[in-house]
C-alpha cells in the first residue's frame, strides 16, 4: 500500500467495463509524493458491506436475508436506487427479511 499521506488527487475512469476504476495520485507527507494507486470499485458499492447494521448506516443501501427450511441464512446488502430488479433475495425460497434503506 502507499504511504500514509493527505491532499491526494483522484480521477475516475469512465471507460472501464466491468467495474469503476478510481486512480488516487500523489499526496503530501512532509514532502510531495509521486505514487499512483488504482482502486477497482464494484458496480454496487452497497455490496461492500456484509452485516445489517453497517449496510443500513449508508444512504441508498437496503438489506435482505433469506432463511431456508434447513436454517441456512444468506444475506445481502444492495443499492435500493435500482428498484426491485436488483433485490438479490427476490426469487429465493425461504423466509425473507427485508430492511429497506432510506
Amino acid at each position: 500500500p502507499p504511504p500514509a499521506t493527505y491532499a491526494h488527487a483522484m480521477a475516475l475512469d469512465p471507460e472501464t467495463t466491468n467495474s469503476t476504476v478510481a486512480y488516487v495520485m500523489g499526496g503530501f507527507a512532509g514532502g510531495i509524493q509521486s505514487h499512483v494507486t488504482r482502486i477497482s470499485l464494484p458496480s454496487d458499492l452497497c455490496r461492500l458491506w456484509t452485516n445489517k447494521d453497517k449496510c443500513r448506516s449508508f444512504l441508498g443501501c437496503s438489506y435482505c436475508a433469506v432463511i431456508s427450511e434447513s436454517g441456512n441464512s444468506t444475506s445481502y446488502c444492495y443499492s435500493n436506487s435500482r428498484g426491485a430488479i436488483s433485490d438479490p433475495c427476490r426469487g429465493l425460497e425461504g423466509t425473507h427479511k427485508t430492511n429497506n434503506g432510506v
